[in-house]
């Protein structure tokens, strides 16, 4: 999906074409390295783009995948904060359960901090968000 980063976009051209944008364009690509080259590196994908070309890594590593799995269970929490129409400010109890535990004990903390939520443990029909499986119940 567009909305998680990936590791990794190069540029490779015959002169240093844009160096006034690698920042914009490094920030708004949604990747954590931007890096201009002389080769193409190996195993990118690549589109032309000016006198160049750029080089897109897909592969994603388990900790980059960990990141994704993170990023969209907080977008699925704070998606119910807005059903229940609930402020940024709200507290709430969250009853939380996942076929991978180690994966929630790991984040809790962040989790927590992120949607301004207090875990607590809950039962009930998981919902598969990308390789993980998660209950979530919000208590308002």
């Amino acid at each position: 999906r567009l909305r998680w980063p990936l590791e990794e976009l190069v540029y490779v051209g015959k002169e240093k074409e844009f160096p006034n944008t690698i920042g914009m364009i490094s920030s708004s690509a949604k990747v954590k390295k931007f890096s201009e080259a002389k080769e193409a590196p190996k195993g990118f994908v690549s589109t032309e783009f000016g006198e160049g070309k750029l080089f897109l890594n897909t592969k994603a590593s388990k900790e980059l995948k960990e990141e994704w799995e993170l990023m969209e269970l907080r977008r699925r929490i704070q998606n119910q904060r807005k059903q229940l129409k609930l402020n940024p400010g709200d507290q709430v109890e969250m009853e939380l359960d996942s076929n991978d535990k180690a994966f929630v004990e790991k984040y809790k903390s962040e989790i927590e901090n992120s949607t301004n939520t207090k875990i607590v443990s809950g039962k009930g029909k998981m919902e598969k968000l990308l390789e993980r499986e998660f209950f979530i119940n919000l208590n308002a």
